[in-house]
């Protein structure tokens, strides 16, 4: 996740005025703070249906409401697909078509995303957060961890106490939600509350905003021959037995503004500068 390098200057300048910080992460897993969260439910009631149906569906509702009431969630063949699809960056296609030895090789049926599609709302807002917590939630946690601890910054979760998290899983899920079930933009309303009772001049109103950085255009820019370099170094090419022309492909086209490939180009920037690093 090209969120670490942010995550990395923000480290660094923290450390200027003290060796320990606080995260917030593992609020929006146990209280239901991602957008996500409601995308896959809100229409899991027509999640069985048969794809021509769905799509017909949202054809028209994208057509007279802009897809207010049905998203493209619901055309996956399940909810954990969905769901697993939400988080993936590098689509299963374009990873065979740039390794294909690895076309024989299929997902573990024991993955943290195979849960059983279900009518029931608070069930499935349950199976998603377990999947949220064991699945992205400790990609995250590595993340701010390598990004503090190379700065010498101690990072703690007070939201990850073993006691805050077994008693936020008693709690109803639509205590989060508030009384309009997540269909607007009232997320984690309960923990927001309980700071507020607690510090009633922070700014917890504020919009949630991703931590991000404008890689799509530094890709196109300032960063497009470095990455070039390195994306096409033969060497690791053939070390991981990849198609050099499908990943010059990836890269011409978003450097052509054709797709937006930040992900996969950062994805295997990151394991050939690792194997460059290895070697030496």
């Amino acid at each position: 996740d090209f969120s670490i390098l942010p995550t990395y200057l923000i480290s660094k300048l923290a450390k200027e005025q003290s060796t320990v910080a606080l995260s917030g992460d593992g609020a929006d897993e146990l209280f239901f703070g991602y957008e996500r969260f409601w995308s896959i439910a809100k229409n899991q009631n027509i999640q069985r249906w048969p794809y021509h149906v769905k799509y017909g569906i949202y054809a028209i509702d994208k057509f007279l409401w802009g897809n207010k009431h049905i998203n493209g969630i619901s055309l996956y063949p399940s909810q954990r697909e969905a769901h697993f699809n939400l988080h993936s960056r590098f689509s299963i296609g374009l990873i065979n078509k740039i390794v294909p030895d690895l076309k024989n090789i299929s997902f573990p049926n024991d993955n943290i995303y195979n849960y059983s599609t279900t009518n029931d709302d608070l069930g499935l807002l349950q199976k998603i957060r377990l999947a949220e917590f064991y699945g992205m939630m400790q990609k995250t946690l590595r993340k701010i961890d390598l990004a503090s601890m190379s700065n010498s910054l101690e990072v703690r979760v007070p939201f990850l106490k073993k006691s805050f998290i077994e008693a936020s899983l008693l709690l109803d899920p639509y205590l989060s939600y508030g009384p309009n079930k997540g269909k607007i933009s009232g997320k984690k309303v309960l923990l927001k509350k309980l700071l507020k009772s607690n510090l009633p001049k922070s700014p917890i109103e504020n919009m949630k905003k991703g931590f991000s950085v404008p890689f799509s255009n530094w890709l196109r820019g300032d960063l497009s021959k470095p990455f070039r370099d390195v994306l096409l170094d033969n060497d690791s090419i053939h070390y991981f037995g990849m198609k050099k022309s499908h990943i010059e492909k990836v890269f011409n086209d978003h450097y052509n503004a054709r797709y937006d490939y930040k992900w996969p180009m950062f994805t295997l920037f990151s394991l050939f500068y690792w194997k460059k690093n290895l070697s030496r």
